[in-house]
Formats: C-alpha cells, sequence, structure tokens
C-alpha cells in the first residue's frame, strides 16, 4: 500500500512540474506567441513616402488669374501703340529751327533745321555733308514728354547720334547729337528748338 502511495505521490510531483513550467508531456515547452499588430498597407506606405509641400515657385497661376494679366499686358500694349502712333503723326511733316551749341565749348554754335517728313528724319546742313535721311523711334514717356531717337551714317565712317526731347505741348524740343568724326574721336552738341513750322503738302 505504501509502495502504491509513493509511486502517486512521484506522479503527481512530476506532473505537477510539468504543469507549473508549462511544459507539454513530449518534453517541449509550450510559448505562447503575442499577436502582432496589424499594420494598415496605407500608414506603411505614407511612412516610407512622406508627404512634401509642393514649392511655391512651381504654383502656377489660375486660368483665370493668367487670363486677367494677359488681358492687362495686351491692354498696355495696345495704349503705347495708340499713343505712339498719335505723337508720330503730329511729328511728321515737321521742321524745327534749332541751335546747336558745342559741348565744353562756350561760344561755338551753329543753327540748323531738322526735318520730319514722311516718317523720316533729316537735318538740313548735315544732309549736306553727306547725311541722307533716316527712319527714327517714337517713345512717349509717363512724364508727357516724346523722345526721338535716330543714327545717321556717312562715308569714312562718320556717324550721328541724335536724341531729342518734345515738351507736352509738341512747341519744344530739346537734345543732343553726338558726332563721331573720321578720326575717332566725338563731339557732342546740345541742341534746343527756336520755332516749329508745318511742311505743307
Amino acid at each position: 500500500m505504501s509502495r502504491t502511495i509513493k509511486i502517486l505521490v512521484i506522479i503527481l510531483t512530476v506532473f505537477t512540474f510539468f504543469v507549473q513550467n508549462s511544459y507539454a508531456f513530449w518534453g517541449r515547452k509550450k510559448t505562447t506567441k503575442t499577436p502582432e499588430p496589424k499594420i494598415q498597407k496605407e500608414d506603411s506606405q505614407a511612412k516610407k513616402e512622406p508627404l512634401t509641400e509642393v514649392p511655391k515657385a512651381e504654383v502656377k497661376k489660375t486660368p483665370v488669374v493668367q487670363k486677367e494679366a494677359d488681358k492687362k499686358t495686351k491692354n498696355q500694349v495696345k495704349k503705347l501703340k495708340i499713343e505712339r502712333d498719335k505723337k508720330r503723326k503730329q511729328i511728321n511733316n515737321t521742321q524745327w529751327n534749332i541751335t546747336l551749341n558745342l559741348m565744353g565749348v562756350k561760344g561755338k554754335s551753329r543753327e540748323d533745321v531738322l526735318i520730319f517728313e514722311d516718317n523720316r528724319f533729316y537735318a538740313e546742313k548735315t544732309s549736306k555733308e553727306g547725311f541722307n535721311a533716316t527712319n527714327y523711334t517714337i517713345s512717349p514717356q509717363d512724364n508727357g514728354i516724346t523722345v526721338w531717337e535716330t543714327m545717321q551714317t556717312a562715308e569714312e565712317g562718320r556717324i550721328n547720334f541724335w536724341r531729342g526731347e518734345i515738351a507736352e505741348d509738341m512747341k519744344s524740343m530739346r537734345g543732343i547729337v553726338s558726332k563721331q568724326l573720321p578720326d575717332g574721336t566725338t563731339e557732342n552738341y546740345s541742341f534746343l528748338s527756336q520755332s516749329k513750322d508745318i511742311i505743307n503738302k
């Protein structure tokens, strides 16, 4: 009887040992796996590819804003062309009696007549020196002054650069002419109008 009890005690002890240490009857330790948290595919991808802000320089104007800007530019160009044509018409077929003064030298002056005819320019006396009629540009300014410019060439490398400013009332003119001589030197003259006449056609 005591032998049977001893055997039962041994069996109970062994069984208790295995249960307490989480061993199965085949001798391997049981492990309980903790379920891994499920990560959504979207979140994982978001971590790999962080969102970046679009640079301000790449932000384009909306079609409405761009259209308004284009319209404004076209109106400005159109307005400038109208003003330029208006001034050219007022200058065309006029002649101006001027006094030229050699800059830096007192008392050295000469008279000439500037002629704007058929949308071309020439100076009466300088034309006799071989400077033919040339086209000229018109640039209306915000202050009402009209600027005209042209360049004339002649033989032996002679060049005349003319730049004039006509007052807002279109009745007076002043400007500068720079004369490049054959020897490479330059003479600069300032000029001022004395009178203005209309060329009758």
